[in-house]
This record gives structure tokens, sequence and C-alpha cells, in this order.
């Protein structure tokens, strides 16, 4: 059998499928494997280049990989990287699974998630902040950092010695079948992938599609790519109709409120829902992105049978998107993200704008290159130039150093020019 891609997760498939008794090869197609990789490499064949298929039973590649490059596949099965962690894992997952694809605001969700379950279950979760094992009200880091690959869901079941009763997983373009609730958060970043001949809309969209019979999904109501979604349920931060909604939404300077909606929600084991949640949140949280974020979590906890865990979210403590930070002078709203992009960015201004009304004064920089991929710095700078809102913005890091040029209608000065209270910081890590 063939893995395509050694940089999304397939050593990792490699590995598994080769410890299951498959003769594999595994295709560097970008040429990213080192010296380490290289040595993982004891069980399979690693080669550089993409073979001719004959004499392939099954090819396992990216759905962001163009098929067209892997030539003719007669006699071949081809299936996703998501397809082949369903297939080789369906057997052994015996607790309930969650699974959410988005474009952002994941993690975050997920960390609230965890904050409601981690003292009634055990739960192990793929986040963009770790392998994650979450017992007796503690939470462990089994690894460092992780990308959202669905092949890191093996990672994580192989890293876990312990046991578990509950796995969520954060899962890039789309899920994977294992899930009994599947969320899609949002697709607002609707990027092209396997060169151009499909979008990220196609391909999280298996959320829905690759779902079990007895599975159910949550859909983005709020997003236009989603709204008509067939066969799934529906959230709404927005507070549409919906089996799961945020009513009386309240953003300020002493955080976020509403009232998480359930009307007919479809839970764990068959049953459905309603009922009506207070969710109130820590005073650091600036923005509607949270209320998307919280009423997901409150969901998910919903869903797991833990909805009177609710409340407790008044006390999670967010990382650094959108939150305040009163360290320092003049005090700094962060919002730092591998996935900072032109959406995001957008969004995150609105956020501030609404809580601080006035113009913005903005420093933005960091990392072009993240987990999350290129960044479209004339679509950046755009957002810049076309929200009057935004004044003053101080660059750095590779992020501010390409972006200037783009730039034509802000005045860009130093950082410690900058004469807002508080500012809005924002940083691609």
């Amino acid at each position: 059998m063939l893995v395509v891609d050694a940089t999304h997760g397939g050593l990792t498939l490699s590995e598994e499928y080769a410890r299951r008794g498959h003769e594999v090869v595994c295709a560097d197609v970008h040429g990213t494997a080192d010296a380490a990789q290289r040595e993982r490499a004891e069980t399979f064949s690693l080669v550089e280049a993409l073979p001719p298929l004959n004499g392939f039973d099954l090819v396992v590649s990216p759905v962001h990989f163009p098929r067209g490059r892997l030539g003719d596949t007669a006699g071949a099965k081809v299936i996703t990287h998501h397809q082949a962690v369903r297939a080789l894992l369906e057997d052994e997952m015996r607790c309930p699974v969650v699974e959410m694809t988005g474009s952002f605001g994941k993690t975050e969700t997920m960390m609230a998630a965890i904050h409601l379950l981690k003292g009634k279950r055990s739960v192990l979760a793929l986040t963009s902040n770790g392998i994650l094992l979450a017992s007796g009200g503690k939470v462990v880091n089994l690894s460092g950092m992780v990308s959202s690959t669905p092949a890191n869901i093996i990672k994580a079941v192989r890293l876990c010695r312990g046991r578990f009763d509950t796995a969520l997983f954060e899962v890039s373009l789309g899920g994977t079948g294992l899930a009994d609730l599947g969320i899609i958060k949002n697709v607002y970043d609707n990027y092209s992938i396997a060169e151009g001949t499909l979008t990220a809309l196609d391909a999280k969209l298996s959320m829905v599609r690759e779902r079990r019979h007895s599975s159910t999904s949550l859909v983005n109501a709020d997003d236009p790519l989603l709204s008509s979604v067939q066969g799934a349920q529906m959230f709404s931060a927005a507070g549409r109709r919906a089996e799961v909604s945020a009513l009386g939404v309240r953003v300020g300077t002493e955080g976020v409120s509403f009232a998480a909606a359930f009307e007919g929600f479809r839970v764990l084991g068959g049953g459905s829902l309603n009922g009506l949640y207070r969710v109130e949140s820590s005073p650091r949280l600036v923005g509607r992105q949270h209320v998307e974020n919280l009423l997901l979590a409150s969901a998910v906890a919903t869903f797991l049978g833990a909805a009177e865990e609710i409340p407790r979210l008044a006390e999670f403590e967010a990382g650094e998107k959108m939150v305040m930070d009163n360290s320092g002078s003049p005090k700094r709203v962060l919002n730092i993200s591998s996935s900072i992009g032109p959406v995001s960015l957008r969004r995150a201004l609105e956020d501030f704008c609404e809580v601080f009304p006035g113009q913005v004064s903005l420093c933005f920089g960091g990392t072009i290159h993240t987990t999350c991929g290129y960044l479209d710095l004339p679509a950046l700078a755009g957002v810049l130039d076309g929200m009057p809102q935004v004044g003053e913005v101080a660059l750095f890091g590779e992020v501010g150093d390409s972006l200037r040029p783009f730039i034509k209608s802000k005045r860009v000065v130093g950082a410690s020019e900058l004469s807002g209270d508080p500012i809005l910081y924002v940083e691609r890590r």
C-alpha cells in the first residue's frame, strides 16, 4: 500500500499500517522529512517521489492533495487520511467521540469543553495546544504543540497510556467519521485546496457526509456557507432559531454573558433535550467570537450529559485569543493564534470596536508560515485599509516587514508611539 505525504501525518499512518502487518511505502511528496523523521522509517519504505500506482492495492492520500497528481489509479482503492484514521481506529474507540473542524476558534472551544468535563470524565483531547489528558480535575499535556492533521488522532490514542472515557478531537479539513458528535464551527475563509480542484468547504462537509448513521452533526447557522446544509443540527451564536442558540447576548468590559438555549437538541444515546442555561464568562474575555466558543463548549457538555456544569464557564480562563492583558500600561487585548488571517483579523477588529468604540490602535505582526499555511498579505492589507476604525498601526516580525508595502491608507508607527488604551495586539504565531 502507498501513503502519500510524509508532512501531514503520513509517517504516523505508515507506522500504524506497518504495525498491523501491511507492506507500506510512504511518499515524501513535499520533501520535508528530516533525518530524525527518516529514522522512523524502520518498518516501512520512505521514498522522495510519488511512485507509479500499479502494484498498490490501497492508496492513502490527504484530502488537500490533488487527485490528478496520483496518475492512473486503476486497480487501487484511494481513500483520504481522514478515512484511513476511521478505518484504523473505529474498532477500538469504545467511548463517545466529539470532532470539530473549522477556520478558527476550535482550540478555545475545546479547552472550554475540557474545563467543563474534566471533573466528571477522563478526556483525551487533540488540540492545537497539544495532546491533553484531563482526569480527576487535572489536565496533563502528553505532547508539545501539534497540528490537527487527522493522523494525529492516532498519535493521541497511542500516547495515552491511561484509560479515557471521552475523546475530543480538533480535525483539519473535515471529519474522520469516528465522531458521535461532529461539529463544523465555521468556514468563513473558504480557500482553495488540491490545486484548485476543491475548497475548504468541500473538505469540511465530510463531517456531515462521513458521519455514522447513529451519530449527529452540529453546523453553524450563522455562516452563509453552512446555513443551508441538510442532515445536520444547527447552532447560532447570533440568536437564530436553531437546536442550539445564544439568546440575550451581552459583550462588554465585564466579559460575555448569554443564555444557551437548547431546542430538541439530540444528545448521546438518541434522546433530545430542551433547556436554557445561563453562561457567564471571565471578565478577561473580549468580544463576540467567545459567544460562539462558549456556546459550542456548552453544547459539547450537554451532548455528553454534563449540562449542569455549564455555569463553571465563568471560571474558564481562555488562552491568548481576544483576552484582556492588564499586566502593563497601556492595557492590551491579546489576539495570538496560528490561524490569524484576513477573516479572523476582521473579526478581531470588529469585536474590539464593539467593546471599545473609537479608533483602534493596532500592533500587528508575527510569523507568515504557520501550521495553518501561508498568509495572504494583500488581502490582509485590504482589511486594514478598508476599516476606518483602524487608526495607527505598528508592525513587527515577518508579517510586519512583508505587509508594510501593501498598506496604503494607514499611518504606520513604532510600537512605542501607539497612543491607544487599550491597544489591540495581534500576533500570528
